[in-house]
């Protein structure tokens, strides 16, 4: 996920003139429309179908379902109303408890972060500095 979000915002991807991350999916990252008009494919398909809250329909590019047990989500950062393109952080979450016992989060710092999934939903928001302090680990 931060390798596709450096190159969509080094290589400006959607051809904006900004060199911004892509914010309103997961999914986006693959079925973007470049400046070329193909897809950007800057993620594997799978992720697409993975995606958990995708913004147009993904099941062109295969059956909706989790990758290897885990869901994928844009996450907004806290006090957004609407995604700022500066930014990014999504994470990646177990399908149940038997699919996988750890989340994941990673933001445009580009540092992975994780902690013990015991069910319940995934995270809306990027936790803020003191809750990622109290309550994640960065990934080995």
């Amino acid at each position: 996920m931060a390798t596709a979000q450096a190159d969509y915002r080094a290589n400006d991807r959607d051809g904006n003139g900004k060199n911004d991350y892509w914010r309103k999916d997961v999914a986006g990252l693959y079925a973007l429309p470049g400046r070329d008009g193909d897809m950007i494919k800057l993620i594997e398909p799978s992720m697409v179908t993975a995606d958990d809250r995708p913004t147009f329909a993904v099941e062109t590019y295969g059956r909706r379902g989790p990758r290897l047990g885990y869901w994928y989500r844009a996450l907004r950062f806290r006090g957004e109303t609407t995604p700022d393109p500066e930014p990014f952080a999504a994470c990646a979450y177990p399908d149940s408890v038997s699919a996988g016992r750890v989340l994941f989060i990673t933001s445009h710092e580009n540092r992975v972060y994780k902690k013990p999934f015991t069910g319940g939903p995934p995270p809306e928001e990027y936790p803020d500095p003191e809750t990622l302090k109290r309550e994640w680990s960065v990934l080995d």
